[in-house]
């Protein structure tokens, strides 16, 4: 398990300068000059050719060495954009909001979808497992912009329960959390009712039945406690789908989140800013699919020597 853990860990320098090469050669490589005067640019000269000469931007090889050497140590740059604002203070002002959504979000996708799918190979053919199949089938299929969108017009307009546009209240978090959730939920009832199933038919099932264990100890301690490993496998691409999701649905409920940010910045050609973002998210991303890995080794060690390079 620890030289799994080494090796996965060693990797990570390697995957975050991979995306930030084919990031930085998109960036560079869309057309426009990101210092163009416009509406809301409010750089002057002498903080433009400040920039050039401190990133080299002049040439982008000097620029991809300069703004990698300066990320590393921590300095994500300045923006283009917002003038007397870093990279690093946009980030630490919508990452928290992002991340609030994305774990509850992720909060909602495990309760339900472990719910539901137990339910569904427990009382297998029943109404439990038809609502488990059909929220499989609408969550893959429907996209969480569309899911926000249904949720912003049904509690704000046909049924107005909630405020629209607002943030700062358990409520606010509530709706894009939700829109975000349908899709890993769907997976995890999915994975949930196919483990329980197979789990419920093994041979240690049957034997602590037949030491008379009551059903709920069966169910939980013993059959669902190996049908979750899939699951805890899925977290990381889930948390992944959660936060990158925010994208757009931060947009639609209007939510102060790093999504948000990332959406203007690329509307702005802020470069800085771009690069900002995406090596966060990269970065967010690696570790918790590497954290959900050494869960799943915790859990089952037999995935240590499974997949071992």
């Amino acid at each position: 398990m620890i030289r799994r853990v080494l090796v996965r860990t060693l990797q990570v320098p390697f995957i975050l300068l991979a995306v930030y090469t084919l990031t930085f050669l998109l960036v560079v490589g869309v057309p426009g000059n990101p210092f163009e005067q416009g509406a809301g640019r409010a750089l002057s000269p002498v903080v433009e050719q400040g920039l050039r000469q401190r990133y080299g931007m002049e040439d982008n090889v000097r620029f991809y060495l300069r703004y990698l050497g300066r990320a590393i140590r921590g300095d994500l740059g300045q923006s283009l954009y917002y003038d007397n604002w870093t990279c690093n203070e946009i980030i630490a002002a919508g990452l928290p909001v992002s991340a609030m959504i994305g774990l509850s979000a992720l909060l909602l996708a495990v309760a339900g979808g472990v719910g539901l799918g137990t339910l569904g190979a427990v009382h297998r053919g029943g109404p439990a497992d038809v609502l488990a199949l059909g929220l499989s089938v609408v969550g893959v299929c429907v996209p969480a912009f569309v899911t926000g969108a249904v949720l912003l017009v049904l509690f704000s307009v046909a049924i107005p329960v909630l405020p629209v546009g607002t943030w700062g209240s358990a409520t606010d978090v509530l709706r894009p959390a939700a829109a975000l959730s349908l899709v890993p939920m769907a997976y995890i009832a999915r994975l949930t009712r196919l483990g329980m199933i197979e789990a419920l038919a093994s041979d240690y099932v049957r034997t602590a039945r037949a030491k008379g264990l009551p059903e709920r100890t069966v169910v939980l301690r013993h059959a669902l406690r190996n049908a979750l490993l899939p699951v805890v496998q899925y977290l990381g691409p889930a948390a992944a789908s959660a936060m990158t999701g925010s994208f757009v649905v931060e947009r639609v409920f209007n939510v102060p989140g790093l999504g948000v940010h990332f959406v203007n910045s690329v509307l702005n050609r802020d470069q800085m800013l771009i690069l900002a973002t995406v090596l966060v998210y990269a970065a967010l991303i690696v570790f918790l699919n590497l954290a959900c890995d050494v869960v799943s080794t915790l859990l089952d060690p037999r995935a240590a020597t499974a997949g071992a390079p």
